[in-house]
C-alpha cells in the first residue's frame, strides 16, 4: 500500500537500501563493525500553550520512511553476520494516548507504524533508551548528525549522552545528512511521476 500519496512501502524500503549502500562505501576500512543510522523526526511547535502550528515533518526523516508524526526516531541497523547493505529498519514512536489524541489527532502507535510504513519493527519512544544503552556498550559506528539536531529534546535526552560516551571510544559518530541529501538528488520513476502530476495540476 501507499505510505504517502503515490509512494509505496517498497519505494521507501528501496530508499533505505540505497542509503545503506552508500554507508557500505563510506565504511570501507571499518571492517567488522556494526552500523546504526539514527534520524529524528521534527517536534511539534506551539503558537501558545495548547495550540500547535501545522506539523511539517523533517524532510530527511520523511524521505526514508514516510512517517508523518512528531517525536519519533528512525533507526537502520546492520545485521550481525550479514554484510551491508543488509539491515533492519525500526521506528520508535509516541505511545497511543486517547486523551492527547482528542487534542492532537490520532497516533499510529507501534503496531500502526509497522502497518503504515512497512518497517521491520516498531516500539514506543520510551524504549529507545534500551537501544542507546546497548550502543554505549558496543564497539559500533553510529551515523547521526550531531551538529544540527532536528529535535532538541530527543537529542538532549538520548543522543547527547550517547555522543559523550562515543567521544571516548575509537568509533566516533559520523554524519548522515549529506548521504541522504545525495540520494534525494536522483529521482526514482515514482518520484518523477509525482512531479509530472504536480506540474499538470499547477498548469491547470
Amino acid at each position: 500500500g501507499e505510505v504517502t500519496p503515490g509512494l509505496s512501502q517498497v519505494e521507501y524500503a528501496l530508499r533505505r537500501h540505497k542509503l545503506m549502500v552508500l554507508i557500505q562505501k563510506e565504511a570501507q576500512g571499518w571492517d567488522g563493525l556494526d552500523h546504526t543510522v539514527i534520524l529524528l523526526s521534527n517536534p511539534t511547535y506551539y503558537m501558545s500553550n495548547d495550540i500547535p502550528y501545522i506539523f511539517h515533518q523533517d524532510t530527511n526523516f520523511l524521505y526514508l520512511c514516510g512517517f508523518q508524526e512528531p517525536d519519533s526516531i528512525l533507526v537502520l541497523q546492520s545485521i550481525p553476520g550479514k554484510a551491508l547493505p543488509s539491515h533492519k529498519s525500526i521506528l520508535f514512536v509516541p505511545r497511543r494516548d486517547p486523551n492527547r489524541e482528542l487534542w492532537d489527532g490520532p497516533r499510529s502507535g507501534p503496531d500502526g507504524a509497522i502497518a503504515l510504513t512497512g518497517v521491520d519493527e516498531a516500539y514506543t519512544i520510551e524504549e529507545f533508551r534500551h537501544l542507546v544503552a546497548k550502543l554505549k556498550g558496543e564497539s559500533s559506528m553510529v551515523w547521526y548528525d550531531l551538529r544540527k539536531p532536528v529535535h532538541a529534546e530527543l537529542h538532549s535526552d538520548y543522543m547527547q549522552p550517547l555522543a559523550e560516551v562515543k567521544a571516548w571510544s575509537k568509533n566516533h559518530i559520523q554524519g548522515v545528512r549529506h548521504l541522504v541529501q545525495n540520494l534525494r538528488l536522483i529521482k526514482s520513476p515514482a518520484e518523477i511521476e509525482r512531479m509530472k502530476i504536480a506540474g499538470r495540476v499547477t498548469a491547470e
